[in-house]
């Protein structure tokens, strides 16, 4: 008698299909929600990132709402459902075997796309969590990624365990190698082979490569979260001694399930060929923008205060002078320095840094910032890539001086007795209001020339303290100061 044929790989790469569609687009469909529960809308949905309008003050959100707003909503609901799914089958021994392998496929998957995710931002500051740490106080952001580096390091390795403990409930001899490789390929591999494959494609055609947020390196390093589904499967083949008592209860379903292999692949081409290239809802805010017929209400009158940060684009800007209701424009200076070899090449992750971005205040070592080799960069370079890289229109763009600083705590000793007037002294106070915005970890140049020596220029170390430095040395870097229109918010 001739054996009947064995579709149970089929099987698999079809309920793992399934899996991985009802894993990463529903991520990003848990970001979609999240934005609409804090009165933002969607300006585009794809298959690897979610932008959103910028129609609320994140800054007014609480620190738990800072977290969900900026990104970490969907991993933590992807670990929620793989934990809840992982109690489920532990519990539910009465199944079919199809709904079985579909179930410890998506539990895996959920697992992945959250806890995963959770190392990635713990250990590398990148994605969701990335754009979570660069939203809160330092000192949260980095008590908040040691604690999801912990989480999600322990984690991953839960996932490899859980895994394989899985995969014996489809092993009839636990003792049979063979059995076990076989059985494991089939439960694990194919989620990981079709789960970065997929992922490449929808990284090499996301919407996000033309902005810089996404491109293929980027895209390889979240795909590495699906590593757990090999290691689940050497643990199951030959890393990790089998249970002393066998936990089978079913095969995996040898028949071919038409229906169910036609519906994966839909669901695979619509996350593809739909989702991939992303799908546009609603315009961006910018100061560029005619808003008078939008379905949405640009508020102008919105008062800001020293101090207060403000993200564009995911990049984040201090207020530096108060703005009341009646003006429309609000001026900010950079938290971190500019890269001076900007460019409209340059990827939106590039375009600051909070250390290693400096240049010469003037190469020919003059200390008058009108004269200054910054100021020839900051106007008729960097101004215009700014405004094509954040979508915006800069009214006018320099760096702070002594004046600002005075209004910040510092105490400034200006003297003007002298030929070439400058500062003589200037003593920053670190314990005032202001901390964090003199204090951003960088150091940076100050429109503010040293009194009676046309060679030296004063600057703002990292550590918040003042002091001065020749003109057209490697020191400083340059945070730049822009006034722009309120409607960018």
């Amino acid at each position: 008698m001739n054996k009947k044929k064995d579709f149970s790989l089929l099987n698999c790469i079809a309920t793992g299909l399934l899996a991985i569609f009802l894993t990463v687009p529903f991520h990003e469909f848990l970001h979609f929600l999240t934005f609409y529960v804090y009165g933002d809308k969607v300006s585009i949905f794809s298959a690897g990132a979610v932008d959103q309008v910028g129609l609320i003050d994140p800054e007014s959100l609480s620190t738990f709402g800072k977290i969900m707003y900026h990104g970490g909503s969907a991993s933590i609901i992807n670990a929620i459902i793989g934990i809840v799914l992982f109690v489920i089958l532990i519990k539910a021994k009465k199944m079919k075997p199809m709904m079985r392998v579909f179930l410890t496929q998506l539990m895996g998957a959920q697992m992945v796309q959250g806890i995963g995710y959770f190392m990635l931002g713990g250990f590398f500051g990148v994605g969701d969590w990335g754009n979570v740490f660069a939203a809160l106080e330092p000192g949260l952001a980095t008590a908040l990624q040691i604690i999801l580096a912990i989480i999600g390091g322990a984690g991953v390795v839960g996932i490899f365990f859980a895994l394989n403990y899985m995969s014996y409930y489809f092993i009839e001899d636990k003792d049979n190698r063979t059995e076990r490789r076989n059985v494991a390929f089939k439960l694990h591999m194919t989620v990981l082979i079709f789960g970065v494959i997929i992922g490449l494609i929808c990284s090499a055609i996301s919407p996000m490569n033309a902005t810089g947020e996404l491109n293929l390196g980027i895209g390889l390093l979240f795909n590495m979260m699906w590593i757990p589904f090999f290691w689940a499967f050497m643990f199951t083949w030959v890393m990790v001694k089998p249970p002393k008592k066998s936990r089978f209860l079913y095969k995996l379903p040898e028949k071919l399930n038409v229906p169910l292999l036609i519906i994966a692949i839909i669901l695979t081409l619509v996350d593809i060929c739909w989702f991939g290239p992303g799908i546009k809802l609603h315009d961006k805010v910018s100061a560029s923008d005619d808003h008078n017929g939008s379905s949405y209400e640009i508020k102008n009158n919105k008062e800001y205060s020293v101090g207060d940060l403000i993200r564009i684009k995911d990049m984040d800007w201090y207020v530096l002078e108060d703005s009341n209701k009646d003006s429309t424009a609000v001026r900010l200076i950079s938290k971190y320095n500019l890269n001076p070899n900007i460019n409209n090449d340059t990827r939106v992750d590039d375009v600051f840094l909070k250390s290693g971005y400096e240049m010469l205040f003037d190469e020919n070592n003059s200390n008058k910032y009108d004269n200054s080799s910054i100021k020839n960069f900051l106007e008729n370079v960097a101004k215009n890539v700014l405004e094509n890289i954040f979508g915006i229109k800069i009214e006018g763009i320099g760096i702070w001086d002594y004046k600002d600083l005075e209004k910040l705590g510092c105490k400034v000793d200006w003297n003007s007795s002298v030929v070439d007037a400058g500062i003589s002294d200037m003593v920053c106070d670190m314990s005032d209001y202001y901390t964090s915005l003199i204090n951003s970890g960088v150091n940076s140049w100050v429109n503010a020339p040293r009194v009676s020596d046309t060679r030296y220029v004063w600057g703002i170390l990292e550590d918040g303290i003042a002091d001065y430095i020749l003109a057209n040395f490697l020191k400083f870097g340059v945070r730049p100061v822009i006034t722009v229109d309120k409607s960018v918010f």
